[in-house]
């Protein structure tokens, strides 16, 4: 599900990406910098509206949640968090997670200006970043 969900990356740098470098050819790089966060904003409101509330209010309990609460877990919790984070197989894949799109995108937001230094024009670099980034993300995933 997760791969599914990640895939709107790679749509939206396909999409995005010419969307956004034909608003600052035709209006400048402040007024589209305005319009794209102005897509943005509508998109994460419209995106927030789907997302689950509190289990409690949905007549559910949390994932894992048996409920019993005794001192017997605050102490597996305690010896839990005393091994350190790295010990939580959550936080390795967190870990891993931000190294890797760390370096994917670092490379693909110098990859315009590395193009266009090697005499690529700017919308064709832009063509280039937006095929490769959005066939990175909906093919690896």
């Amino acid at each position: 599900m997760t791969g599914i969900v990640l895939t709107g990356t790679g749509i939206a740098l396909m999409a995005g990406l010419p969307a956004a470098n034909r608003a600052i050819s035709t209006h400048g790089w402040r007024t589209a910098y305005v319009i794209v966060g102005g897509v943005v904003i509508v998109v994460v409101v419209i995106a927030a509206q789907f997302l689950k509330r509190d289990p409690y209010k949905m007549g559910r309990v949390p994932y894992g949640y048996d409920g019993i609460s005794t001192n017997a877990s605050a102490r597996r919790l305690t010896s839990v968090l005393s091994r350190g984070p790295l010990h939580k197989p959550g936080m390795v894949i967190s870990l891993v997670y931000f190294c890797t799109y760390f370096i994917f995108y670092a490379l693909l937001v110098h990859l315009v200006i590395y193009a266009t230094g090697h005499g690529i024009s700017s919308p064709q670099a832009i063509r280039i970043m937006a095929f490769l980034g959005g066939l990175a993300s909906l093919v690896g995933r």
